[in-house]
């Protein structure tokens, strides 16, 4: 079997000033593109569309869609844009098999040193995670999925990939990582949004220890320890990774010391 094509999904929502980026970055191991836009107001579908356009004229076989669905939450909507992925390429007669999904947001830049490396290490699995750095954070998360397996993302907010049908995963931890930029179109209220999502979904899932989780994250941001502390209590009693639960707990030490409650701080 030839090497794997790659098609580089994106969700975007006035994303004009950084798309281009985000898109450039990835050129050196991408097929095609396909877009899905959830309510820009500006004119990143037509920045889009123009790239796409050019794209077509000087690759051959390069392929590109936009398409257009109104936001509902980001495991809803992201999963959505992996449904109408996989509704482009059967369009085109990609074999999904053969086909994987790159999965980028507009404010990420993907840095590659051997591109021809990615795709023949690809072919023999179902997913890949590589290092996603965001400032000090450094972590792996899901960038590569095939399109022939069942994906679907979870989560209103904070959310991730699976797939039971895709066990085989590879893990790049050289040549190749993501640049998180952070620096998006809707990332003036994140915070503010993040909790709104979170308590509704807390509504339907009291007991998700990893919505608690990132509102303890979120309260923290804005600056309210009290409801962080509430939040980050609740996530340790929740199934979750041992890292998750020792970082909570000093988060909430560290919201104890900004109430001035050092006995507290200690003991967490």
């Amino acid at each position: 079997m030839s090497d794997p094509k790659i098609l580089l999904i994106l969700m975007i929502k006035n994303e004009s000033k950084i798309v281009k980026r985000a898109i450039e970055s990835a050129l050196k191991i991408i097929d095609g593109i396909c877009v899905l836009d959830t309510g820009s107001t500006d004119n990143t579908v037509d920045v889009v569309n123009d790239i796409i356009e050019t794209l077509k004229v000087e690759r051959p076989g390069f392929i590109g869609k936009v398409y257009s669905e109104p936001f509902v939450n980001f495991g809803v909507s992201r999963s959505k844009s992996f449904d109408v992925s996989v509704e482009f390429l059967k369009e085109n007669g990609w074999d999904l098999g053969n086909t994987f999904g790159l999965l980028l947001d507009a404010d990420m830049v993907l840095v590659v040193d051997n591109p021809e490396k990615i795709k023949p290490r690809l072919a023999n699995y179902d997913s890949s995670m590589i290092y996603q750095i965001q400032g000090q954070y450094k972590y792996f998360n899901t960038r590569f999925i095939k399109m022939d397996k069942s994906w679907r993302c979870v989560g209103v907010t904070h959310e991730y990939w699976i797939a039971d049908d895709a066990p085989r995963i590879v893990v790049f931890e050289d040549n190749i990582y993501i640049d998180d930029i952070s620096d998006g179109g809707c990332k003036a209220d994140k915070f503010e949004r993040d909790i709104r999502m979170l308590l509704e979904g807390i509504e339907k899932e009291p007991d998700n220890s990893r919505y608690h989780f990132y509102l303890g994250q979120s309260y923290m941001c804005v600056q309210k320890p009290t409801k962080s502390i509430e939040h980050y209590e609740k996530s340790t009693f929740g199934p979750a990774s041992r890292e998750s639960h020792w970082f909570a707990l000093c988060m909430i030490s560290k919201q104890y010391m900004l109430l001035d409650k050092s006995d507290e701080s200690e003991r967490y």
